[in-house]
């Protein structure tokens, strides 16, 4: 699931930034998980990623107005009843459905002007 990692997932993740770190003092880890990381590896002052890539795709997934200005992004879900966020990063996501609330919430607590 996302944004859960067994604990030798985690450890490995850890190790290896660990020693990025010690041999590249200066730099940061950037994390491409391929989805929601797990959330331990998530805050950097605890052995996580300094950058963790969430997010890649065209800018129709983040805001479909930018194909059809009559297109919201409840239009590229395929579970509607549960409604949508605003464009953004979460658009593609189906609220309390696709399991991004944990990463969401995090993001929401760091960051200014996300949503």
């Amino acid at each position: 699931n996302s944004g859960e990692g067994s604990s030798s997932h985690v450890s490995f993740y850890r190790d290896l930034y660990a020693s990025f770190r010690s041999n590249h003092p200066g730099f940061l880890v950037a994390a491409n998980h391929g989805g929601a990381p797990p959330e331990d590896l998530t805050d950097s002052m605890d052995g996580g990623a300094d950058i963790a890539i969430i997010f890649e795709s065209a800018l129709s997934t983040w805001d479909p107005s930018t194909v059809s200005s009559d297109k919201s992004c409840i239009d590229q879900l395929d579970e509607q009843g549960q409604g949508a966020f605003v464009a953004g990063p979460w658009c593609p996501y189906v609220p309390n459905w696709a399991g991004i609330e944990p990463i969401r919430a995090l993001a929401l607590s760091e960051a200014k002007n996300i949503e």
